[in-house]
């Protein structure tokens, strides 16, 4: 069964393998923007130098959607925390989460080391040392999740 995490997760490596691919072939195409037929053309050195551009800007974007992942995962434990059967499994898919983040983070860690990525790594500085460290930033994640949970008091029957 094929659930949203996993939709995300794929998304997720995917953007990351395209924009890898683009930065892996950054010097050929720079290169081919020098000849004659690419050279003589304002419109495609100015879409190659846009893209270039919007590139560049994709690790700010992932540490906003990181910074974002955070402060809902500790909306959602406040919400949660009135609710001990919700707490439960709150609790549950956070260990399973730390424990799948290390599962993730060894998947980056070789994915990052294989030769074919070259600089690549390097223009993506926040997003590789998130990644490297992701169980640590989990486990961190997912304590204030569970700190925000059990900030809320348990609501009694009425």
């Amino acid at each position: 069964m094929l659930n949203i995490l996993s939709v995300v997760l794929m998304l997720f490596f995917l953007s990351i393998a395209g924009f890898g691919a683009y930065f892996a072939f950054d010097t050929m195409i720079t290169e081919m923007r020098e000849t004659e037929v690419f050279g003589d053309n304002n419109m495609s050195d100015q879409a190659l130098s846009d893209t270039s551009a919007v590139a560049n800007k994709y690790d700010m974007a992932f540490f906003g959607v990181f910074i974002g992942v955070i402060l809902a995962m500790a909306v959602l434990g406040y919400m949660i925390g009135g609710n001990v059967l919700l707490m439960v499994i709150y609790f549950i898919v956070q260990v399973v989460l730390v424990i799948l983040s290390v599962v993730m983070g060894h998947v980056w860690e070789r994915m990052t080391s294989a030769s074919i990525w070259g600089t690549t790594i390097s223009s993506f500085p926040i997003t590789n040392h998130i990644l490297g460290h992701f169980p640590v930033y989990m486990a961190i994640m997912s304590g204030i999740a569970i700190l925000a949970m059990l900030i809320k008091p348990i609501t009694q029957p009425q």
